[in-house]
């Protein structure tokens, strides 16, 4: 221990943390006067809709305005620049105005920002038939920018100030959904229903041996005609089965020399067939405007060969036509009355999407196909599954790392993405029928009416993908098991009902298949274990319904928490960060779903969700620089049997420790005050931390001072001992890790 009155000469302080300097450049930009204008701003290039060949109908327009740039000596102040649209109150009122930063003599905003300026023409032209490309009265719209347009800045030259666009015209968006399209004489509407059917039996489908056609790409000598053979077991009708309709679905592309519908022949099994319905869409501007792209559909009930061969011949007017073909779908709807009940909902049409703001202007919104179910009412509380077999022609992964292109979206929410995928994208001749489909099963997110999916495109570079046929396949049980399958906390009860109260019902709980010689359906039946229920009903023509199984679980055992992130007492978390609990199986939310993050007694808002064995906290702003305590309450979420997990929390702070920004004396310093008080400063307010008793100022032989008086005033620490410092002797300031923390109790960290 040293002596208190000794006086001192030299003194150093150690570094403690590695800090990070921060540079601001401030520019002093002024209003020239009158007498002396000293900046001149122009617009040097004329403000163009992105792409810039056309204004959309339907829809904003994004417009960019390049390039700004000071031609004057000296700095221009901050203004604006407003935008202004012919078709708006003559192009008199401005449609959009954004802020013009201060620029430096011969500086562009590009320069200065990174990037130019973009405004958003809110004015939504409406969809008419003079909004399709080639229409003889077509619409037109100039653009006019102007800088300064309230004239005060003064300039050398005032005469720059604005630039006009060349004359666009304004076409419907034919990557947007066909929703916000004019086809035939009105707006395109969705994929809707077309024909339902209510029986026992099925549907099949297939593509057969056909594959993408390329007009483009058929060799030296082109194509006109092209087979396509479909074998006696690509779709398989039960014995039993009777077929009831047989669909045909032709799709296309590039069909510019207008060869559908009128100027193809197809025969079907020898016999010319005509098409029932025709659907088409085009991307109405660009480089192809007016390439079409469709669907045609056939009814070949009559001509098809159940579980034998069909063939198809397809033949165009010219081998050299642009017209490609998609690959074809076969489709049979059968009865059979060993089948299961369903609903078979066949939906049509052609709608081709793109979203890219810069390749089209569109966005994923705008570029969605809905595809309502309309025509039959569906039994949900009865029903096994529906299953959505989804068309999507030329859908494919584009993006390196994509598993396919496409959202999908059911009644509102978007359920799955990057779904369709036809296999490795290519042009021209292919393999591959180019057609991709998605085959899942909906059921959880249905309605009893009025169910609309989506297909909406998703975006990267030049894009395509398109929405046609869709099917929509609702199976329904036999017999209802009440309860139905699951976890369970306790034994229980199960009952069996048939939808046909004169059938029979036989079950197993072994595993195996049952049949009419098993247990006969008395009464409840009790389940005291982890049991696989099988069951079947047998009406009174002594015809077996299939087998449905159901699967209880009796779980006892409580949900236990396996991580958190951040974990517990973690420090210098991101403000924007989401809390995720994982917990050791699956879990749901609890009937006293209560979930809160606190900070001390203020809850702060969050949106609390549960998938699989995940409890997501996603704070909805971010995180001010704070401790924060997550509370999980009693059974605010539970097992998948209902074990309810018990009162839990966990803490974690939120911040970046503070840092020393100086040190009174500096490092190395010389001093000549031998009572001098020691003042660090740091980078915010501080605090004590609990190894605030463990700063230490120590001399050369290691020897502490003592006392060491230590005081925190805002953001300094001031260390002070009660006599003076040894003459000739070096001192060490020592702040041990976790000794000063900010506000928040983010500890400093030396090294």
């Amino acid at each position: 221990m040293e002596a208190n009155n000794i006086s001192s000469k030299h003194m150093k302080k150690q570094i403690l943390l590695l800090t990070a300097a921060f540079f601001f450049t401030f520019v002093l930009c002024g209003v020239a006067s009158a007498a002396d204008p000293s900046c001149d701003l122009t617009i040097t290039t004329t403000a163009n809709p992105i792409p810039p060949s056309q204004v959309y109908a339907g829809q904003t327009n994004r417009i960019w305005v390049n390039t700004i740039k000071n031609n004057g000596p000296d700095p221009s102040p901050v203004t604006t620049v407003s935008l202004y649209a012919s078709d708006v109150n003559s192009g008199t009122t401005p449609v959009a105005t954004a802020n013009v930063p201060s620029l430096a003599s011969g500086q562009t905003v590009r320069n200065l920002t990174g990037q130019d300026i973009y405004l958003i023409d809110p004015t939504i032209r409406p969809v008419t038939a003079d909004t399709v490309y080639g229409s003889s009265s077509v619409k037109t719209v100039q653009y006019t920018t102007r800088i300064d347009p309230d004239n005060n800045v003064i300039e050398t030259n005032e005469s720059n100030n604005e630039k006009k666009s060349a004359v666009k015209p304004v076409y419907y968006n034919g990557y947007a959904g066909k929703w916000n399209e004019w086809i035939n004489g009105g707006i395109g509407g969705n994929i809707t229903t077309k024909h339902t059917y209510d029986l026992r039996g099925g549907l099949v489908y297939s593509s057969g041996d056909s594959k993408y056609r390329s007009g483009s790409f058929g060799g030296s000598g082109g194509w006109t005609t092209y087979d396509i053979h479909w074998n006696s077991t690509n779709l398989p009708i039960p014995s039993t089965g009777s077929v009831v309709d047989v669909w045909l679905f032709v799709p296309y592309t590039w069909d510019n020399s207008h060869d559908m519908p009128d100027n193809v022949t197809l025969v079907f099994n020898g016999q010319t067939i005509h098409y029932i319905n025709w659907y088409h869409d085009q991307s109405n501007f660009g480089a192809y405007p007016e390439f079409v792209y469709g669907l045609l559909t056939y009814n070949v009930t009559s001509l098809f060969n159940a579980n034998a061969n069909n063939t198809l011949t397809f033949t165009r007017p010219s081998a050299t036509d642009k017209l490609s073909m998609y690959g074809l779908t076969l489709a049979a709807i059968y009865a059979d009355p060993n089948a299961t009940r369903k609903q078979i909902f066949i939906n049509e049409d052609f709608d081709i999407l793109g979203a890219s703001l810069n390749d089209y202007g569109s966005t994923p919104e705008l570029a969605t196909a809905y595809i309502p179910f309309s025509g039959m009412t569906i039994d949900i509380a009865n029903a096994a599954n529906a299953m959505l077999h989804s068309f999507s022609p030329s859908a494919a992964a584009v993006n390196q790392g994509d598993t396919g292109e496409g959202n999908l979206i059911v009644n509102g929410e978007t359920i799955a993405y990057l779904v369709w995928n036809y296999g490795e994208e290519v042009t021209g001749e292919s393999d591959s029928t180019q057609v991709a489909i998605d085959v899942r099963d909906i059921l959880a997110y249905l309605n009893s009416t009025g169910n609309i999916i989506g297909i909406q495109a998703t975006p990267s570079a030049s894009p395509l993908q398109a929405a046609s046929q869709q099917f929509l396949v609702i199976e329904y049980n036999e017999v209802i098991a009440n309860p139905t399958g699951g976890f369970f906390r306790n034994a229980l009860d199960v009952s069996l009902e048939a939808i046909d109260p004169q059938s029979t019902i036989y079950y197993t709980t072994d595993g195996t298949n049952p049949t009419a010689s098993s247990t006969e359906y008395t009464g409840p039946i009790h389940i005291a274990m982890n049991t696989v229920l099988k069951f079947i009903a047998v009406d009174i023509d002594g015809i077996s319904s299939p087998v449905q199984t159901e699967t209880y679980t009796i779980d006892t055992v409580v949900p236990a928490i396996t991580s958190t992130d951040p974990a517990n007492n973690a420090v210098k978390v991101a403000a924007d960060k989401t809390i995720k609990v994982t917990f050791n199986e699956n879990i749901k939310k609890g009937s006293n779903f209560s979930v809160e993050l606190k900070n001390g007694s203020n809850v702060i808002a969050t949106t609390n969700s549960v998938s699989g064995n995940v409890l997501t906290i996603d704070p909805k702003s971010n995180l001010a620089e704070a401790q924060y305590t997550l509370v999980i309450y009693t059974g605010a979420v539970t097992d998948l049997a209902g074990n309810p997990i018990a009162y839990t929390t966990s803490k974690f702070i939120v911040g970046t420790p503070p840092t020393v920004v100086s040190v009174d004396p500096t490092n190395n310093k010389v001093i000549n005050t031998a009572n001098k008080a020691l003042v660090i400063t740091f980078s915010e307010n501080i605090k004590a931390g609990s190894a605030f008793t463990s700063i230490k100022v120590t001399n050369q032989d290691g020897a502490k001072v003592n006392p060491l008086y230590k005081v925190i005033n805002g953001k300094t620490l001031t260390l002070t001992r009660n006599g003076n410092y040894i003459n000739g002797l070096t001192y060490t300031i020592t702040l041990p890790t976790g000794s000063i923390t900010d506000t928040a109790g983010n500890t400093i960290i030396t090294r």
